[in-house]
């Protein structure tokens, strides 16, 4: 087997780098959110409890002291997971109490104009928790919920498997592997379950 090489990682010097909000208070943090997400271009962090994103940027000087904290207008309820994709910095996907999975392209002018309409959304998800994007599939979303496990194909706008979606467990922690070949989702029970996404097969470990 042969070893992976020593990450020069180790070698660099490290250097804070201070980007300072601090007169932006989010006034009205999210009931049920309480994560923060990042991309390469924008920070997203739950803002109130009617299911608003607030989003701001990554380099210090767009950020404009004492500005209307720019929003993802996103649900109608409170929120329950918010996630950037990894293909795209602008590329947002959130899930809501209301049932439903929305994802969302950020448009250049969205540090000052207030967004809500959705690439794609899917309906009646019941009880969604948590969201995770495939690491090398580009346009395959994963949400764990009441129900259990759905992926998602969003290029197609499709659902397009669901796992435990007759046993009613209560999927609230979910991960890939790093190939994207297997994942793995942690009930409210404490059972751990595990699916191969290329196939629509059963729980590993059931």
């Amino acid at each position: 087997m042969r070893l992976a090489e020593k990450s020069v990682f180790r070698l660099s010097n490290c250097k804070e780098r201070k980007i300072n909000y601090g007169d932006l208070r989010l006034s009205e943090p999210s009931v049920t959110s309480l994560g923060i997400a990042a991309s390469g271009k924008y920070i997203a962090a739950g803002y109130g409890d009617h299911g608003n994103v607030a989003i701001l940027p990554t380099k210090a000087e767009q950020y404009t002291r004492g500005g209307t904290v720019s929003t993802v207008s996103a649900h109608g309820a409170a929120l329950a997971d918010f996630t950037f994709g990894p293909f795209s910095d602008s590329q947002l996907a959130t899930a809501g109490k209301d049932g439903v999975i929305k994802v969302f392209t950020l448009p250049d002018n969205v540090l000052t104009s207030p967004i809500s309409k959705p690439d794609v959304a899917f309906s009646d998800f019941d009880g969604p928790n948590t969201l995770s994007y495939h690491p090398s599939a580009e346009g395959v979303l994963a949400v764990g919920g009441k129900k259990g496990l759905t992926i998602y194909d969003l290029a197609n706008s499709a659902e397009k498997y669901s796992f435990l979606s007759e046993s009613g467990k209560d999927i609230i922690s979910i991960g890939w592997s790093w190939q994207g070949n297997m994942i793995g989702g942690v009930g409210k029970n404490g059972v751990f379950h595990c699916f191969d996404p290329r196939q629509e097969a059963k729980d590993i470990f059931g």
